[in-house]
């Protein structure tokens, strides 16, 4: 058993260095990309255009509503007591 004292919680430092090359071989790869660079919108890994009505959306989900869903989804996994426990 590991035990867990203040010195093993402190914030681990990093190589500035380190994290720039990390960053740039990132954004050379297409992983990641700044801000105002948007990413291009792929459906099986072609291109789709805005015309198509692709569009996504932010939105708060309610309990209610998660239930809804629930209820008229039958392809969910069986609950795991176990996991709702933890």
């Amino acid at each position: 058993m590991t035990s867990v004292t203040a010195s093993s919680l402190r914030p681990a430092k990093f190589d500035p260095d380190e994290i720039r090359n990390i960053t740039r071989r990132a954004k050379a790869a297409g992983l990641l990309r700044g801000a105002g660079e948007a990413a291009p919108v792929e459906k099986k890994g072609q291109p789709v255009a805005a015309e198509s009505g692709l569009r996504s959306l932010w939105m708060d989900v309610t309990p209610e509503k998660a239930k809804e869903w629930l209820a008229n989804n039958f392809r969910n996994r069986p609950i795991s007591e176990d996991v709702v426990a933890a």
